[in-house]
């Protein structure tokens, strides 16, 4: 019994694939935006817990 080996047809437009992104430093920098630790207290952008914080206690 023979097999026949049939030529491998690539339709890829790139030669190569792209490099893979540093998934850690993807994760840490999106933390890092959520906690905000380098900013002082009245001083922080209102983005991530400091947005949540402000929506759930309106209190002045």
């Amino acid at each position: 019994m023979t097999t026949k080996t049939l030529p491998i047809l690539s339709f890829a437009k790139l030669a190569t694939g792209m490099p893979m992104p540093h998934l850690l430093d993807i994760q840490t920098r999106a933390f890092q935006s959520l906690l905000q630790p380098d900013g002082k207290d009245g001083v922080r952008s209102d983005v991530g817990l400091e947005r949540v914080f402000k929506d759930l206690f309106p209190i002045q």
